[in-house]
Order: structure tokens, then C-alpha cells, then sequence
């Protein structure tokens, strides 16, 4: 049987590791990126090593149909749940590009929860991060681009008739128990 797919969707920065990490010791299941799967596919179905923050500046159409292979291959068929960690758009520098309902039709989502967060807060999570190569923007640039994520998200929900939820990334007990409703 195939498990539940949940779809954790945020901005870059905004959490979704770090929660997923707080999450783990109280409810198992399997926590698939979809930038490590689209990385995969890129390395064995194209022959291209591509660092994980310049995977925004790909093809992304061909990132999403990677990303839908990538996740059939990578199902843990003894999981009850796959949370994968995604986003709705892919910031650049100075655009960004939606992702579209069809992909996520692919997926075969149960539900999405979208992680929305001061914006404020993603900016310093992105300036303290040493470690990746994110779009540098100001709360005020963030707090549009992440606007337009959670209308992107309520698109997709209502496009392929799955529940939306809104959640902060610092709520572990209600991801906890949001996620239990899924995983039966």
C-alpha cells in the first residue's frame, strides 16, 4: 500500500527542516526533499552534478518532472507517511517562478501544510546560514514573495482538491498532531 504523501511547503528559510527535525522523535515516517531527490535524478537520468542552491537557476520544469520520478523511486513502501519537504515557487534573485498545481497532482498529495513565518525571521535565518546560497532579500521583499506562496499553495489545494494548512514553524505539538490525522 502506498503511504500518505504530505507536501511541507515554505519559503527557503523559513523552518521546514529544523521542524521536521523536532518532529521526528514523536511520529515516524519518511522525510524526503525534493531538492535532494531532483539532485539525484539530475546526477543519474542527465549526468549532471548540481549543488543544491544553484538548482533554482535548472531547468525547472525539468527539475519538477525529476522531482515526481525521484519521489516514486524514493517511497519507503513500509512507511505510513512521506512528509516531503517542497516549496510552491523557486525564488532567484530577482524573480521567482511558481510551481504548478499539475506537479503536485503527480505527487499524489494527501494534504499540504504550508509553514508561514515572520518575515523578518526568514531574512535572519537566510543572513545567519552560512552554509547555503540563498536569494538575499529584505522582511519586505520576503513578506510579498512569501504572499504569493500561500496564494500559489491555496491554487494547488483547490486545483487538485486537498486541505491546506497554515501552520508556524514553531507549533511542533500541532505539526505532531496534524500529521498523525494523516498518517492512518
Amino acid at each position: 500500500m502506498r503511504p500518505k504523501i504530505v507536501a511541507l511547503t515554505g519559503l527557503s528559510g523559513v523552518g521546514k527542516s529544523t521542524l521536521l527535525v523536532a518532529v521526528a522523535p514523536r511520529l515516524p515516517f519518511q522525510h524526503l526533499e525534493a531538492s535532494s531527490l531532483i539532485k539525484k535524478g539530475r546526477a543519474i537520468m542527465l549526468g549532471q552534478t548540481v549543488a543544491q542552491d544553484q538548482l533554482r537557476y535548472s531547468d525547472l520544469d525539468e527539475n519538477q518532472n525529476l522531482l515526481v520520478r525521484g519521489l516514486e523511486a524514493s517511497i519507503n513502501h513500509a512507511s505510513q507517511l512521506v512528509v516531503l519537504d517542497s516549496h510552491t515557487l523557486i525564488e532567484r534573485d530577482t524573480e521567482h517562478f511558481l510551481i504548478g498545481p499539475e506537479v503536485f497532482a503527480a505527487l499524489e498529495l494527501a494534504v499540504m501544510i504550508f509553514l508561514r513565518e515572520e518575515p523578518h525571521e526568514i531574512e535572519k535565518r537566510r543572513v545567519n546560514d552560512q552554509s547555503r546560497l540563498r536569494p538575499r532579500k529584505d522582511a519586505a521583499a520576503l513578506a510579498k514573495v512569501q504572499a504569493e506562496a500561500v496564494a500559489q499553495a491555496e491554487l494547488i489545494c483547490r486545483e487538485i482538491g486537498v486541505p491546506l494548512h497554515v501552520e508556524m514553524p514553531s507549533n511542533v505539538d500541532g505539526l505532531v498532531d496534524l500529521l498523525c490525522r494523516y498518517s492512518n
